[in-house]
C-alpha cells in the first residue's frame, strides 16, 4: 500500500461560524513558500550560518525555546544560544551556551546593545515578551541583525483590540465585532467584556448579561465589548 499525508484540518466549522476560508490551498501555499525561500536575499541565506550566535530576550524559564533553538542550529551549521535576561537566576541560564544578565529595557544604552551582538556575533534576535515587542521593533534597524518581531504598526493594530477589529473590517477580514459601547451592539443581548489592550486572556468575562457586563467594565482602564 500506499503512505500518505491525511491530518488536514475539517474547517467546516470554522466556515461556520466566519463564513470564511483560507483564500490559498495547501499545495499552492507550499509552493509560495519554496518560491519565496528561491528569491531570499543571499545574505540572509541559513546555509551560511557558521559559528553565529542566536540571542533570545527575556529568556526567564522559557527552557524549551533555548533547545528548540539549539538544536535548529545544528541543523543549519554551527553556534550558540545566548539567552538574555535581567534576572541572574532564570531557569534559561542553565539550558543555554551563554546567559547575559540584560540590564532592564528602560535602562540599557542603545550603544551597550549594539556592542553585545556585533562582539557577539548575533545573527538573529529573538524576543519571547508582548511588551518587548514594540521597544524591539522601535530599534531593530540601529541593531545590525535580524530582529524576528514586525513592524510597529503591525505589532500596534494586534495589541489593541478595537483597532485590530476595525483593520480586518476594512481590509474584508471577517472579526469578532467590538466596540466601546454595548449600545453600539443593540442586537445583543449577552456579552463579552475585555480590556481593550490586556494579554493573556487576564480579566475576561464571557456570556454576561448588559446589567454585569456595566459591573465588570468598571474593573478595566479601557473595556471593550463584544456581541
Amino acid at each position: 500500500g500506499y503512505v500518505y499525508e491525511a491530518s488536514v484540518a475539517d474547517i467546516t466549522k470554522l466556515k461556520e461560524i466566519t463564513d470564511w476560508v483560507p483564500p490559498t490551498s495547501l499545495e499552492d501555499g507550499i509552493q509560495a513558500l519554496i518560491d519565496y525561500e528561491n528569491d531570499f536575499p543571499d545574505d540572509h541565506s541559513w546555509d551560511s550560518w557558521t559559528g553565529q550566535n542566536v540571542f533570545i530576550s527575556s529568556a526567564s524559564n522559557k527552557t524549551e525555546l533555548c533547545e528548540v533553538v539549539s538544536r535548529s542550529i545544528e541543523q543549519v551549521g554551527s553556534g550558540n544560544v545566548i539567552a538574555a535576561d535581567c534576572n541572574q537566576k532564570c531557569l534559561a541560564k542553565y539550558f543555554c551556551d551563554v546567559f547575559w544578565k540584560m540590564p532592564p529595557l528602560d535602562e540599557i544604552q542603545l550603544g551597550e546593545l549594539q556592542k553585545y551582538i556585533i562582539t557577539n556575533q548575533v545573527k538573529l534576535v529573538i524576543p519571547t515578551r508582548d511588551a518587548e515587542l514594540k521597544w524591539w521593533a522601535e530599534r531593530k534597524s540601529d541593531l545590525g541583525t535580524y530582529v524576528m518581531v514586525s513592524d510597529v504598526e503591525c505589532l500596534e493594530n494586534c495589541f489593541d483590540k478595537l483597532l485590530f477589529a476595525e483593520v480586518c473590517k476594512a481590509n474584508g477580514l471577517p472579526c469578532i465585532t467590538t466596540a466601546t459601547s454595548m449600545e453600539e451592539l443593540e442586537e445583543s443581548s449577552t456579552f463579552v467584556v475585555r480590556d481593550r489592550y490586556g494579554a493573556g486572556s487576564r480579566h475576561v468575562y464571557i456570556d454576561v448579561s448588559k446589567e454585569t457586563a456595566l459591573m465588570v467594565s468598571k474593573n478595566h482602564t479601557d473595556p471593550v465589548f463584544s456581541p
